[in-house]
């Protein structure tokens, strides 16, 4: 619900139960408003090209790992360390698929995580029949040095040439002085399609849902300094309700703090009106060394609070307040 002119802001309902000498807890307080994307593709039509390179040159180079490790050739214990090794090369695969399709959504201004998700999932199924077709032409190349480029052309428009490739490569074959049946294979290239795939689609909207985009000046927003805040006698569940109405009162948390809350904040380089802001929980642990039981180093963790959220007017006026208070606190220490 939009507050009306006659309604007190959080920022001014603040000050006012200061003012009384009351309680923040007393008052209600907006929770903060999730921030959602237009859900527009953009020039998601482009994609497909991207998934099409990285899909290529990912499986390229998966392929000649899976030939390099013997993993069509190996019997035996070094038949299941070729296996090993060809799971683990899925990892990489898909990060090499995945990472330039999820970069690619923010110049083709993509603001859909579902046609992220699609364009991720149709990269990696690519990215499998490349690797199968790769395959293919170098299991030729082995039996017939002669192999060019040409053939390479033949088995990729050739679905039916890697069917019948796979199926006599899916042979029974000693692993640990058993007996695998062929269906283990072909249960395995299916364990590895769908790892590569599940990835894809897992980390292609990662790169745009965690930014922000300012529709009326079709542009990203930028970040902008962040600004640490002191966590003493504020509660983590007082800020995941009220937001950044619990935190009218906060200190500029200092260098040396092992507790604070980080307020990270993305704005619009254009209009400066558009805004969405998050608040973690930062928390510094004292880790000690495996080799030298007396010293130790420090390592930070963030506990998210609240997620990404709309900036009201309201909450920027607190926000250019805060922002004040952290650049008097720099110059103070300074």
């Amino acid at each position: 619900m939009q507050p009306t002119g006659d309604e007190p802001t959080g920022a001014t309902r603040a000050l006012l139960v200061i003012q009384r000498g009351g309680c923040m807890l007393c008052e209600p307080m907006a929770a903060p408003v999730p921030h959602v994307e237009s859900g527009h593709s953009g020039a998601a039509w482009l994609m497909p090209f991207v998934g099409l390179a990285s899909a290529a040159i990912g499986a390229c180079w998966y392929s000649h790992l899976s030939h390099v490790i013997g993993f069509f050739t190996f019997s035996g214990k070094l038949a299941a360390v070729a296996a090993v090794l060809r799971m683990l090369a899925c990892l990489p695969l898909a990060l090499a698929v995945a990472i330039p399709v999820a970069l690619a959504g923010l110049p083709l201004k993509v603001r859909s995580t579902l046609a992220m998700r699609l364009h991720g999932a149709m990269a990696g199924l690519a990215a499998i029949y490349f690797a199968w077709v790769f395959d293919v032409w170098l299991l030729w190349q082995e039996t017939a040095p002669g192999t060019d480029l040409h053939q390479l052309w033949h088995v990729a428009h050739s679905p039916s040439v890697i069917w019948d490739m796979a199926a006599a490569l899916a042979v029974s074959r000693e692993v640990f002085d058993l007996r695998v049946a062929a269906s283990v294979m072909w249960t395995l290239w299916s364990l590895e399609a769908l790892l590569v795939v599940a990835l894809c689609v897992w980390l292609a909207p990662r790169v745009v849902r965690a930014r922000s985009f300012c529709e009326p000046c079709r542009r990203w927003l930028v970040p902008i300094d962040s600004i640490r805040l002191s966590a003493d006698l504020i509660a983590d569940f007082r800020v995941r309700r009220e937001g950044l109405a619990s935190l009218v009162h906060a200190a500029v948390a200092a260098p040396a703090a092992g507790t604070w809350f980080w307020l990270r904040r993305w704005r619009c380089p254009t209009c400066a009106a558009s805004e969405v802001f998050r608040v973690d929980k930062v928390l510094s642990l004292s880790v000690r060394k495996a080799m030298a039981l007396a010293s130790s180093e420090v390592a930070k963790t963030a506990i998210p609070l609240v997620p990404l959220a709309k900036a009201s007017q309201a909450d920027q006026a607190l926000l250019r307040d805060l922002e004040r208070a952290a650049a008097v606190a720099a110059a103070r220490d300074a």
